[in-house]
């Protein structure tokens, strides 16, 4: 949960003028902070009241429909999923707003919103995702439809109770509209539509100075960290094993230390990283084997044996488990899974980190400026001309910026998944 309270602490007053500008667009907890934070700065009771009316809203909608019996309707099918429309007498602008609004006044997540749809989901109590609600509107017509983001076989109704949790917290906010209302709005949204538009700045943040990628900090570290890795993983397995607990850590503690030495090579391609990472994650299960075979070796003064035997060996004696033998076929398959559970953690992590270290190091004034050449539908040579202009003209630095855009877009995309 965001400390809102520090959050505010550390804003001027003019940071604080922007946020209850748009005090509409703001999850409910935010309000509640924002509210507190200006009654501490003696703000005009006027803003505050205006956002404590939008909080005592959402609490009078959220209410009326946690209160209300909904006929639910089950689906059975891979990916439930379950949709609806229904008829607004908004314009197609406001509906939006208003859209946005019945989904904060419900505590759902906005993952998205574009010119006519809004995409949201709903946490539980943990703050896990259950549902994945989409609302689009096409004229007069509002299309809701629901989709459960657990793979089951059958929903037990939670998606048509989203559904209709929707149209009922909307209708209370479709309510509160008359015709001046819907004048007034639809002036604040024309002024707010030309004051956010990007404006291009005459300069940008000056490129930085090129530094030299050095793969020999990634490939070296890798080695390292697999010889150290082996032995641990050889030690412990000894003692005892957990499974898949050590699989987890393997491949966490590999996300972490390449992930420090990707920034001192410079090198945050993600397709060296995953296969440098598989690599040393490979290493580290050979080496544990190589590493047991030695104390077998000395342990039992066996002299002559190599480690092709050894494998031979562990393969004639399988994989036994209880009373049940899975012979060698077994034992490989168990090892291909131990990979593949390392690799996989390590996966998402590195990509994590390369992603947030692309963001950090790239200017964020410079991947709004490409950004906004991207959405105006030129190609990436197109941005790369547009960049040249504006003093980021060698290719590195600007691989440095389309590379951030495309950490910032990826955030995005998951965020929706």
């Amino acid at each position: 949960m965001e400390n809102w309270e520090k959050h505010f602490s550390k804003k001027k007053d003019s940071e604080l003028d922007e946020m209850i500008a748009d005090y509409k667009d703001s999850y409910s907890d935010f309000l509640e902070a924002l509210k507190e934070e200006l009654k501490k700065r003696d703000y005009q009771t006027e803003q505050i009241d205006e956002i404590d009316k939008e909080i005592q809203q959402r609490k009078k909608i959220k209410t009326i429909v946690d209160n209300q019996k909904i006929k639910t309707s089950y689906s059975f099918k891979w990916t439930p999923k379950y949709s609806t429309n229904f008829s607004t007498k908004l314009p197609p602008k406001i509906a939006l707003n208003s859209m946005a609004r019945a989904i904060l006044a419900l505590d759902w997540i906005v993952v998205h919103a574009d010119d006519n749809s809004i995409e949201a989901k709903r946490p539980n109590r943990w703050g896990e995702p259950t549902e994945k609600i989409t609302v689009t509107v096409k004229n007069e017509h509002l299309t809701v439809q629901s989709k459960s983001l657990k793979n089951n076989v059958c929903d037990f109704g939670w998606n048509s109770r989203r559904v209709a949790e929707f149209e009922m917290a909307y209708k209370q906010i479709e309510l509160g509209y008359n015709e001046s209302e819907i004048a007034k709005e639809l002036a604040e949204i024309k002024q707010k539509e030309e004051d956010s538009k990007y404006v291009i700045p005459d300069q940008l943040t000056k490129a930085p100075r090129y530094r030299e990628k050095n793969i020999s900090y990634l490939l070296g570290s890798a080695l390292v960290l697999s010889l150290g890795l082996g032995a641990l993983l050889a030690l412990c397995a000894q003692a005892i094993y957990i499974i898949f607990l050590y699989d987890f850590l393997i491949g966490l503690m590999t996300a972490y230390t390449l992930g420090y030495f990707m920034k001192l090579s410079n090198i945050t391609d993600f397709k060296i990283l995953r296969w440098v990472g598989f690599a040393s994650i490979a290493l580290t299960y050979f080496l544990s084997q190589v590493y047991r075979f030695q104390y077998i070796l000395s342990v039992n003064n066996v002299e002559g044996a190599s480690i092709i035997d050894y494998f031979r060996a562990k393969l004639e004696h399988g994989l036994p488990y209880k009373d049940a033998n899975f012979g060698a076929i077994g034992l490989i398959i168990a090892w291909g899974i131990e990979l593949v559970v390392a690799g996989a953690y390590y996966q998402f992590h590195i990509a994590q980190k390369s992603i947030k270290y692309d963001l950090e190091n790239a200017p964020e004034d410079v991947v709004d400026f490409a950004m906004y050449w991207f959405n105006e539908d030129k190609d990436e040579d197109g941005v790369r001309k547009e960049l040249s202009k504006k003093g980021w003209s060698e290719k590195a630095q600007q691989d440095l910026i389309i590379k951030a855009v495309s950490a910032r877009c990826s955030i995005h995309e998951i965020q929706r998944d």
